[in-house]
């Protein structure tokens, strides 16, 4: 009977750590949204997201409950193995703000200042990305923040939230791409040479 009990308990055990591994990404997703969306901390966050290899994706940086932002600082860190770097947009809530962003290494350093104030829930940045990692491929994106604000200049306490980006797609499609250009590649060669004879017999 101890047998019997004690492998019931395994199976059951082993069950329910099944569940927990694939309710834990939605259980995550649910809190970090409503701590986003709840209260009045400033949030600032990005979301998860994914996007085929070899394509090009936008990523806001997003903020809720911002109130009186005179000044922020952010920086991003990503593997620039996975991503790479093209551009930074203003988003929606800083269109009339002043910004400044560079790049140092991995890691993408973004300054904004508004006369006016920073305030409501929305993008205070997007960044433009090609995507260079194979199908199945990771980066975190881990963000750091200051914020101040723009009466009295005081430090604004921010919760940061970071996300994660995946490539999607398969390495067939990526296989099927690549003898697509290899054909293409090889034709043109042809027609090159065919045109170079034919340019010969006439002379």
């Amino acid at each position: 009977m101890k047998d019997i009990t004690l492998a019931r308990f395994q199976s059951i055990f082993i069950i329910f750590i099944f569940i927990a591994s694939l309710f834990a990404p939605i259980i995550s997703i649910a809190s970090t949204l409503v701590i986003a969306s709840e209260g009045t901390t400033t949030t600032i966050y990005i979301k998860n997201i994914t996007a085929n290899f070899s394509k090009q994706i936008k990523i806001p940086i997003n903020v809720s409950n911002a109130k009186d932002i005179g000044s922020m600082d952010i920086s991003l860190l990503y593997n620039p193995a996975v991503l790479s770097l093209k551009t930074v947009e203003k988003g929606n809530l800083t269109q009339n703000s002043m910004m400044q962003w560079n790049t140092k290494d991995d890691k993408v350093l973004i300054g904004l200042i508004d006369g006016n104030g920073i305030n409501g829930n929305g993008s205070l940045a997007i960044l433009s990305f090609d995507v260079l990692g194979y199908p199945g491929s990771i980066s975190v994106l881990d963000l750091e923040a200051t914020a101040n604000n723009v009466i009295d200049f005081s430090s604004i306490p921010l919760t940061i939230f970071d996300g994660v980006f995946t490539s999607g797609g398969s390495m067939e499609n990526i296989k099927a791409g690549i003898e697509d250009v290899q054909y293409k590649v090889i034709l043109t060669i042809v027609i090159l040479t065919i045109f170079a004879y034919t340019l010969r017999r006439k002379k």
